[in-house]
């Protein structure tokens, strides 16, 4: 039991020597101003590459979204063509049955006569 209780107690020792060290390096940066600008040199410098990162991520969704919206584009341009392409069809259609309408009733005033 002595040894357990004595095992707890160093545990909680290094835990508090932790959270000391910690508190005590967070105030010596806050308050030292050399310290605190070598520390805002070491973010400063990891910041670039992090920047960079995220750019290069922007950039790669940007790409996608802008060949999607192309693909998209040329998907409405084709609709858009095979309308105009009916369109056409069924004008020269209609003017096919016309003509044929036409033919019907000369024929069938040509029999008429006879």
């Amino acid at each position: 039991m002595k040894f357990r209780g004595d095992s707890l107690r160093s545990v909680r020792e290094t835990q508090r020597q932790t959270i000391a060290d910690e508190k005590l390096y967070d105030h010596q940066i806050t308050n030292n101003l050399d310290l605190r600008s070598i520390e805002q040199q070491k973010l400063e410098s990891l910041q670039p590459d992090y920047w960079s990162e995220e750019l290069n991520e922007r950039r790669l969704v940007q790409e996608e979204e802008e060949e999607e919206l192309s693909q998209r584009l040329d998907e409405h341009d084709k609709q858009i063509e095979r309308q105009k392409r009916i369109g056409r069809l069924k004008i020269i259609l209609q003017q096919q049955m016309n003509e044929i309408k036409q033919k019907e009733k000369e024929v069938f005033l040509y029999l008429f006569i006879f």
